[in-house]
């Protein structure tokens, strides 16, 4: 008798054990789309002699993030005026959200042999660039 008890009690048990792996991978396929339709952030380090990569490819939505790694003050700035940071010291950051394709050539106005260039494709329609300096 004990034995069948406990068998009642595991079958009972069982459509509560179904639903709870169902809402487990269901919660793990909604994350995983979320994730997946996230805009993507590309990094780029400015140090004292250059910016790495020199070229970086985005699609339109993508933020990147340029970190002075260098040992001086350095800045980022488009040559056709769509963003600047401003001046970064070592350590600081500036975030820029591209929406338009192109391509951005860029600079560091503190050394203007430091140059590099964004090619973005695939705009976001109706995308607007949004940059700050953290």
């Amino acid at each position: 008798m004990r034995y069948r008890g406990s068998t009642v009690r595991q079958a009972r048990l069982l459509p509560t054990r179904v639903i709870v792996v169902i809402l487990l991978a269901f919660g793990a396929l909604i994350f995983a789309a979320g994730a997946a339709g996230a805009d993507t952030a590309k990094e780029v380090s400015i140090t004292d002699t250059g910016f790495g990569p020199t070229t970086l490819e985005a699609a339109g939505g993508d933020t990147v993030v340029w970190t002075n790694d260098g040992t001086r003050i350095h800045d980022v700035s488009a040559d056709d005026g769509t963003f600047q940071s401003g001046p970064m010291s070592p350590g600081q950051s500036f975030t820029f959200t591209f929406g338009a394709s192109g391509t951005y050539v860029y600079r560091s106005t503190t050394d203007s042999n430091l140059t590099g260039s964004v090619v973005v494709g695939g705009a976001v329609l109706g995308g607007a660039a949004i940059g700050s300096a953290q």
